[in-house]
């Protein structure tokens, strides 16, 4: 008869580690998983002997798994293939689920419930719900979530930068700018140019700002890359007719709204031009959103936004960016 079982699930050295131990009475076993993209190690597990009287060693193992791998089977079978027992894991959900268990643990504290009550005190129901989903919910969960699991890879950037189109138009980002930071432009400009679908062009109007760092960023990248076209306003009008002004310099067939600190992640317009093929050229769509933290290193707030729900917009813009 075939015993095993799944000790942990962690991360260890950035691969998943399946740690457990199997063992038939009679005969030797063999470990397999699916799909074959790790190793195993055999350990000894000296309690297990111990427990069930056993002279085999290596009863242990240890599976490492890299971190894309969202599902794996294990199969535990005899060398006679007369037995076998199989077992199906999902390392993201498990290793998510402990952690956010000993996390949650480790809240419940008499000082913690006492903070809380104090802070609901001073600002009411909603702030405090707010504050204690943010608690329970770390952002580097997320963020680890759709980096993993919801990021295209190098591979499949480079295959969008390959694809062609039927339909291919050009589409113009129009960007108001003002006295912007130079980090933030300098991001804003370098997220257009990175993008996998290459028909674009990026208008800026710049509401005249007083920032040196503004005027020379804009007028290098102007020199730099001839998809980038600038209208050096005399005055600031502000968003709205900044923006209308960046319209009035665009040739594309679609206008693509985005602001001077927004950041487009590559395969952006990619995605854009992919339903303009697939739904006959729509006139209008709009994206979920994310934001990020000054380093760019960490997506942490997302906006995942319902198909066109008239009702829902009469209540809020819940459209914002990005809008084509």
């Amino acid at each position: 008869m075939i015993h095993y079982n799944i000790d942990e699930i962690s991360i260890k050295n950035k691969q998943y580690c399946i740690r457990g131990w199997a063992f038939d009475t009679t005969e030797d076993l063999l470990i397999q998983f699916k799909p074959n993209q790790g190793k195993i190690a055999r350990t000894e597990c000296l309690d297990i002997n111990k427990h069930f009287d056993l002279a085999q060693s290596d009863l242990g193992f240890e599976i490492y798994l890299p971190l894309f791998v969202s599902k794996v089977k294990i199969i535990f079978s005899t060398v006679s293939e007369k037995k076998e027992e199989q077992v199906m894991l999902y390392p993201v959900l498990r290793v998510a689920v402990l952690n956010k268990l000993k996390f949650v643990a480790g809240k419940f504290s008499k000082k913690n419930i006492s903070a809380t009550l104090v802070y609901y005190k001073k600002h009411g129901f909603r702030a405090t719900a707010n504050k204690i989903r943010h608690q329970f919910f770390p952002k580097q969960d997320y963020h680890n979530w759709f980096v993993n699991l919801h990021s295209p890879s190098l591979e499949t950037l480079q295959a969008q930068r390959e694809k062609v189109f039927p339909y291919q138009p050009l589409i113009s980002v129009v960007t108001p700018t003002f006295n912007t930071p130079k980090q933030f432009l300098i991001e804003m400009i370098e997220s257009v140019r990175a993008q996998t679908y290459p028909h674009w062009e990026l208008c800026i109007a710049d509401g005249a700002s007083a920032n040196k760092d503004t005027i020379a960023i804009l007028q290098k990248y102007v020199k730099k890359d001839k998809r980038i076209k600038v209208v050096f306003l005399k005055e600031n009008y502000h968003i709205s007719e900044n923006t209308n002004e960046a319209i009035k310099i665009a040739s594309g067939e679609y206008i693509a709204l985005f602001d001077h600190d927004d950041l487009l992640t590559p395969d952006a317009l990619y995605e854009n031009v992919k339903v303009m093929n697939e739904k006959n050229k729509p006139d209008f769509i709009y994206s979920d959103e994310d934001k990020t933290n000054e380093k760019t290193s960490l997506f942490l707030d997302p906006h995942f936004k319902p198909d066109y729900s008239p009702d829902t917009l009469r209540s809020y813009n819940y459209i914002t960016h990005f809008a084509v």
